[in-house]
């Protein structure tokens, strides 16, 4: 046998073990019961894992049509967007449509009044890492710009782009405007083109969030919390508990690389106990685990990383031991 047939026979024995174990863990996965929780105000229930769609665009419609069709065979349901991402409604909106999958799905979205920035980036900053250090978008995508439209009128844009004549969620962006936005909101509620009611927040300023949930009767709040970023802890998480509204998380996954920092790290063994089988699914575990979240939105444009991500939300919490004991494993490698 030539050298050059027995390497062509490596490699393709070395591709059909990968394969072949990425089909066993997926299969392994697809057995696990799928974790969800309650909506507070409601009882209703959701998968602990759904979809952030910042970097979704026309340009890459395909491959991210297929990651919402996986999502839901997976049995998710959770897809978060915004005004202000761009193409991003446009996109999930056209494939919800051509999946038939609209009503199965938990949509959300966000807006703001429509202030415009003082200032505009450059294209450097478009193009490179966000504020507090968010890895950039993918190759090809630029970071979306405020474009000034707001309230009624963003919100009609955004039931045209997404093709639906309700949300099941839509929030203030960042609270900004939320004393003025909410009152409508409600009334859309009302009215039935809203389901829920909610607002994203910075979770470093949780007496302003005290001072929204006060006010308002909010369903939902968004927060940014991570093992990379745990200033949620410092009152966000517990303010959310006790006026009863459910929490999404964003940036799970964290905002500086934490899969880097990990990478060429083993995955430690006892981590078998929670089902997980790499350090992405672990740091998700680690989130969703949390007695106050409801869901994670790992954002993707990935099927492969929908798939990992997915069996996070599948089999068994973590216990408060357990998050320590993760706390403890990821300062370790740092």
């Amino acid at each position: 046998m030539s050298t050059v047939s027995r390497r062509t026979l490596l490699r393709a024995a070395l591709l059909g073990a990968a394969t072949c174990a990425l089909q066993s863990r997926l299969e392994a996965a697809a057995e696990l019961p799928l974790i969800t929780k309650p909506i507070p105000h409601s009882g209703e229930r959701l998968p602990v894992i759904g979809l952030g769609t910042i970097w979704y665009r026309d340009a890459n419609y395909p491959t991210l049509k297929q990651v919402i069709q996986r999502l839901f065979e997976l049995g998710g349901t959770v897809i978060d967007t915004a005004a202000i991402y761009g193409e991003s409604e446009g996109v999930i909106g056209r494939a919800l449509q051509e999946l038939n999958l609209r009503q199965r799905c938990f949509l959300a979205s966000k807006f703001d009044a429509g202030h415009m920035p003082a200032t505009l980036p450059t294209e450097t900053q478009l193009r490179g890492p966000g504020p507090g250090g968010v890895d950039g978008p993918p190759p090809g995508v630029i970071r979306p710009m405020p474009d000034g439209i707001g309230g009624r009128a963003s919100f009609e844009r955004s039931l045209q782009r997404l093709r639906t004549d309700h949300l099941d969620l839509l929030q203030v962006h960042t609270m900004s405007d939320a004393e003025a936005l909410l009152p409508q909101m409600l009334e859309w509620k009302r009215a039935g083109k809203l389901r829920y009611v909610g607002v994203s927040a910075p979770a470093a300023n949780p007496q302003r969030l005290v001072q929204v949930l006060q006010a308002f009767p909010l369903d939902f709040v968004q927060l940014d919390y991570s093992l990379s970023n745990r200033a949620a802890e410092n009152g966000a998480l517990q303010a959310c508990a006790e006026h009863g509204a459910a929490v999404l998380i964003n940036l799970p996954l964290g905002r500086n690389g934490m899969l880097r920092k990990v990478q060429g790290q083993p995955l430690p063994v006892w981590a078998q106990e929670i089902d997980v089988t790499s350090w992405a699914q672990l740091f998700l575990k680690w989130v969703v685990s949390h007695p106050a979240v409801t869901c994670a939105i790992p954002g993707t444009t990935s099927v492969t990383h929908l798939e990992e991500d997915f069996r996070a939300g599948c089999g068994r919490l973590a216990s408060a031991a357990q998050r320590q004991r993760i706390e403890h494993d990821w300062a370790a490698v740092g």
